[in-house]
């Protein structure tokens, strides 16, 4: 009996210790959108774009197309002299931007975190380590984030074109929040990293079908489910939705670390500001 008590003591501490994550619930996913005309013929070269859609009413002002921008601001507060990397993943695990990679001083820091170069829509995950030295083996100080970027216009959140046969297949299940198991995610302002509510994702996306220069547009909003998705669009000029033109703009990031406080009483990574953002 007591050899038994052990092993379920033991069972109970590697699962209680497991990290939760973010895993899919299903390998199995694609999705096929075949684009045809009011004839029925094949319309190749295409512009798709995805765009989750929230659970909740005030983000309607996302739709202002401020998608130039592409900038939230983080604060970690870090109690003694520490190195410390802030970057941002996928979904999915993989790694995409390295906002901090450095030794800093104790105290509460700001970074604008710049992700002009993130090329899709969804939700990603920041993750902040500190450590006593440069190659992590001392960890003094591990948390991350979901940070929401959504950019509504489809110049700026396209994933893929049509071939030659009018088709095209999207497996990049990160793409679609809804899909894994996140739990509601803090909805910030643009002026403090308190969160003021919470928010999920719908069940729903927008597909969006765009001409190459994207003068021209239509939507789609669409049921996306765990597994195999088969939509066929059509691409009619009578449904013709005229785009936002953005025009392209030069933007200079300020990418030092601004200290706001030289003494902080815990280690902290705060909700970035604001969340979502385009």
């Amino acid at each position: 009996m007591k050899r038994i008590l052990i092993l379920i003591s033991i069972t109970f501490l590697i699962f209680s210790c497991k990290d939760s994550g973010v895993d899919p619930q299903n390998d199995d996913f694609n999705i096929n959108i075949s684009v045809k005309n009011k004839s029925g013929n094949s319309v190749p070269n295409i512009n798709v774009s995805i765009i989750p859609k929230l659970n909740y009413s005030s983000f309607a002002k996302l739709t202002s197309y401020n998608n130039v921008q592409a900038t939230s601001t983080i604060r970690f507060d870090v109690i003694e002299q520490s190195y410390v990397d802030l970057s941002s993943y996928n979904l999915d695990g993989t790694k995409l931007n390295t906002f901090v990679s450095r030794e800093l001083p104790a105290g509460a820091h700001l970074i604008a975190t710049d992700w002009s170069s993130t090329k899709t829509n969804g939700v990603y995950i920041v993750k902040m380590t500190a450590s006593s030295d440069l190659d992590k083996t001392d960890v003094l100080f591990q948390d991350s984030i979901y940070v929401v970027l959504i950019q509504p216009e489809p110049k700026y959140s396209s994933v893929a074109k049509t071939d030659q046969n009018g088709e095209v297949k999207i497996s990049e299940k990160y793409l679609f929040p809804h899909l894994y198991n996140i739990p509601p995610i803090a909805h910030t302002s643009s002026v403090s990293p308190e969160p003021i509510s919470s928010f999920v994702f719908s069940d729903s996306v927008i597909v969006a079908l765009s001409n190459d220069d994207f003068s021209k547009s239509i939507y789609y909003e669409k049921i996306i489910v765990d597994g195999q998705n088969n939509l066929e669009l059509e691409w009619d000029s009578s449904l013709f939705k005229r785009s936002t033109q953005i025009k392209s703009v030069t933007k200079s990031i300020n990418k030092n670390i601004n200290t706001i406080a030289k003494l902080t009483s815990d280690w902290k990574l705060y909700q970035n500001y604001p969340n979502p953002f385009n």
